[in-house]
């Protein structure tokens, strides 16, 4: 008993704080920076995290989900785009998909683009693939900042 408390739960919790680091360092290496905008890029709003996708594209039943799960939070931005509009645009994306996916060419019509709140594009995600939205939910919640609580005051009545 004395073995269990002093050794075995010391070190399955340290363990269990282990895995949490790697994932935390994983996930952080994932969103690194991997492109800039370009400097005529007229949705940089410092602070929020947006998702690119081509406004060409019927994207309701695939991106509806999870804009209506994060509709509640305003540090979160779902941007329809013309990929074409934007001078040196494309390159940037082109770049990121690079970076980010192993495949052959893929169209970049047929992609989500992750910003971060630093306005740096961090990941490309395919639009057909659930994994891949499924991780994109993933790295949006991880790059959210923390909901600020909410202070309640607590007042006494007089005594009498």
């Amino acid at each position: 008993m004395l073995l269990a408390l002093l050794v075995i739960l010391p070190l399955s919790s340290w363990f269990y704080l282990q895995r949490g680091l790697d994932y935390r360092l994983e996930t952080l290496e994932q969103l690194a920076s991997k492109a800039a905008l370009p400097n005529d890029w007229f949705h940089n709003q410092p602070g929020t995290i947006q998702v690119l996708y081509d406004e060409s594209v019927s994207l309701s039943s695939r991106l509806e989900p999870i804009k209506k799960h994060f509709e509640e939070r305003q540090d979160i931005q779902f941007i329809p785009t013309d990929y074409n509009s934007v001078t040196g645009l494309q390159d940037s994306l082109k770049k990121v998909v690079r970076l980010t996916i192993s495949d052959s060419q893929p169209v970049l019509q047929d992609m989500l683009f992750l910003i971060n709140q630093k306005g740096s594009l961090v990941m490309a995600y395919r639009i057909g693939e659930d994994s891949e939205l499924a991780l994109l939910t993933k790295h949006v919640v991880f790059l959210m900042p923390p909901e600020e609580e909410k202070d309640f005051e607590f007042r006494r009545e007089r005594e009498k």
